[in-house]
């Protein structure tokens, strides 16, 4: 009896906070954002879905087709959690490929099965079990104290390029264009160190080691009324990283945080060195036959939530790309981009998702080749909150407005701070939110898209405040029950 009426009394209080919301200034507040200054010539979508029901409060060019850029993560990480069971963590294993003699001699390999994991040795994990730490324990269990082998990265798992066609060349060597690969380390990004001599920039450290093949510096150092800015380029898949323009001379050294061309190539010198430096040498001979083969470490990444959560709220999107491939890991046992994406699709149709007009090109929206509509996206926001798998634990996970992530600013001090949770989304004349509202107890999925805008980024998150402010209106009633 006592459950019944707590359903009851859910049930009231969710229709009390539904009808707290007047939409009735909508229209008004949408003529406002689309004649403004910078946003006449944009192509701008909004939709305001009721969670119950899928009425559409509040609809302007909802089915138009759109860019999306990286709200596409949140149909990313919404399809992934469905596809894969509660408690779902990437495993990476550790085997010794041939036989261990009386003096702890590895006559063979050190195998490490890539499983796509994309926090092996992760910055933004660092409370998390060291992967390289766990397996230096393996190796010692073992009684190894050299191999005569390599340490050798299994990638069956996942071959294709690390960074796909779609993806744009001046955005691969910046760090949120971090590739994906079969066993992904350290972020796949490395840290570049120079310091300035009289007329050129050295590079003096690179952390990791062997992050890419090839430096190609044209730097100039020049006075400081002269300097333009130095520009970094690697192409896509490229093992060479360039350096243009100029800067004028520092005392400090001088960093740059840019992405690996070979994060199996770094991984296998850093535990290499590792191995070495606690008495295990490694010899790095090639074994043609090996004589048995033994797994010696299981290795669990973060939960699959917390996963989510770490990618939303940075909008990471190397960590996008590994949770759309994860979506088949343990159904599949090599798997590809196309393969994960038609998973995804089949979930949303499982959803009942309209998908006409929708492309669906990678999991993070770091491609132009992605087309959303408004529609599609609050549609799979709202299956995925009805879905009694998902629920309030995905809408849990998305940054709260004010106080997280990429929008801990947006409506900062405001009456909507901290009231709705919107997953952000923008690159060059690309500005887009998505998420629930209420924050805590959700009734609507909110979208609003906006392509070819002129004004500047921070210009129209300005403009998309006071939009989102007169939309989502407060009624007189709710007003007073705040007095």
């Amino acid at each position: 009896m006592k459950k019944f009426i707590f359903v009851i009394l859910t049930i009231v209080a969710a229709v009390l906070t539904a009808s707290a919301v007047d939409f009735s200034g909508s229209k008004d507040a949408i003529k406002r954002f689309c004649t403004a200054r910078g946003m006449t010539r944009a192509h701008v979508g909004l939709c305001v879905m009721d969670l119950q029901t899928g009425e559409l409060k509040v609809a302007y060019c909802e089915r138009d087709s759109f860019i999306p850029a990286s709200v596409t993560k949140l149909v990313t990480s919404a399809t992934t959690m469905k596809a894969q069971p509660d408690g779902f963590s990437f495993i990476t294993t550790v085997a010794c490929r041939g036989s261990i003699d009386d003096n702890g001699t590895l006559k063979g390999d050190l195998v490490v099965r890539a499983s796509l994991d994309p926090t092996v040795e992760s910055r933004f994990f660092k409370e998390h079990p060291s992967f390289i730490a766990g397996c230096l324990r393996a190796v010692k269990r073992c009684g190894i104290k050299k191999i005569e082998g390599r340490v050798v990265v299994d990638n069956t798992i996942y071959r294709e390029n690390p960074v796909p066609d779609a993806w744009e060349d001046p955005d691969v060597a910046e760090d949120y264009g971090a590739g994906l690969f079969a066993l992904n380390y350290a972020d796949n990004q490395a840290l570049l160190k120079f310091e300035t001599t009289a007329d050129s920039l050295r590079l003096v450290e690179v952390m990791p080691k062997y992050a890419f093949g090839a430096l190609d510096n044209r730097a100039r150092i020049v006075s400081a009324k002269s300097a333009a800015g130095l520009r970094f380029f690697r192409k896509k898949n490229s093992e060479t990283l360039r350096i243009s323009g100029s800067m004028s001379r520092r005392n400090k050294p001088y960093t740059y945080r840019t992405t690996m061309s070979d994060a199996h190539r770094a991984f296998v010198n850093a535990l290499t060195d590792s191995l070495a430096a606690h008495g295990v040498e490694v010899e790095g001979h090639n074994h043609e036959r090996h004589h048995g083969e033994e797994t010696i470490m299981f290795y669990s990444s973060p939960l699959l939530d917390d996963i989510v959560k770490s990618l939303l709220y940075r909008s990471d999107n190397m960590f996008a790309e590994a949770i759309l491939r994860g979506n088949s890991v343990g159904f599949n046992k090599t798997i590809t981009r196309k393969h994960s994406l038609k998973k995804e699709r089949h979930i949303l149709k499982e959803w009942d998702v309209d998908l006409r007009h929708v492309n669906l090109y990678d999991g993070s929206g770091l491609s132009r080749s992605n087309h959303f509509t408004p529609v599609f996206l609050a549609s799979t926001l709202r299956a995925a909150y009805l879905d009694p798998k998902l629920g309030k634990r995905f809408s849990a996970l998305l940054p709260v407005c004010g106080r997280d992530g990429t929008v801990r600013r947006l409506l900062k001090d405001t009456r909507l701070d901290g009231r709705i949770a919107l997953k952000s989304g923008s690159m060059n004349a690309v500005q887009s939110y998505a998420g629930y509202f209420p924050a805590d107890e959700p009734r609507y999925a909110v979208v609003l898209m906006a392509n070819k805008f002129t004004c500047s980024h921070s210009d129209i998150r300005k403009l998309i405040e006071t939009l989102l402010l007169g939309v989502l209106a407060e009624s007189p009633a709710d007003e007073s029950n705040e007095s």
